[in-house]
């Protein structure tokens, strides 16, 4: 439910915008996250951080609403962005690494290489869909950032999802032959 509710963020925006207060609209972002982040073990969260965030958030919500309603995208995208990029550090394991070791535990060295490499493209990816994002907070239209954050961002990340697993079955394929 948290993440069909954090997916249809922009869509319930869109239809909630001039019928609720905008702070209001601050909040639930906040709120889905925040229960998402203290419900997965990687990520425990102490309920300390939980209520400091929410006060922080929920300050900033007050004073500048509107703003802030339509930058969530903008941050979700900043958040995974810092996220696949700390793995790619030299002694952490790559985020998409780390998913293709739940089912190829020994995943081979041209696995690894590989990989890194698709890291690397969701990094840019969420470079491109976060400036995207930004960019059509600036248009100032609330129907295409709706449009573009609620339809088209998910669109590009499945197609990015789909064409990845092609490729992998083509790489896979080629290496496996060596």
């Amino acid at each position: 439910m948290i993440l069909l509710l954090s997916l249809c963020y922009p869509l319930l925006v869109w239809g909630l915008w001039g019928s609720v207060d905008s702070w209001v609209l601050c909040v639930l972002p906040l709120t889905l996250f925040l229960f998402r982040m203290r419900s997965q073990s990687a990520f425990k969260l102490p309920m300390w951080v939980i209520a400091l965030a929410v006060v922080m958030w929920c300050s900033l919500a007050i004073i500048w609403a509107d703003t802030l309603v339509l930058t969530y995208p903008i941050i979700v995208n900043f958040v995974f962005l810092l996220v696949f990029g700390f793995s790619l550090q030299p002694n952490k394991t790559p985020i998409i690494e780390r998913l293709a070791r739940i089912t190829e535990p020994d995943l081979p060295d041209s696995g690894v290489i590989y990989t890194r490499i698709v890291t690397k493209v969701w990094i840019c990816f969420f470079v491109f869909n976060g400036l995207a994002s930004a960019a059509t907070l600036y248009l100032g239209d609330l129907s295409i950032w709706a449009l573009y954050n609620g339809l088209i961002s998910y669109l590009l990340m499945g197609t990015l999802f789909i064409t990845e697993f092609i490729v992998r079955f083509f790489y896979r394929r080629r290496h496996s032959a060596l």
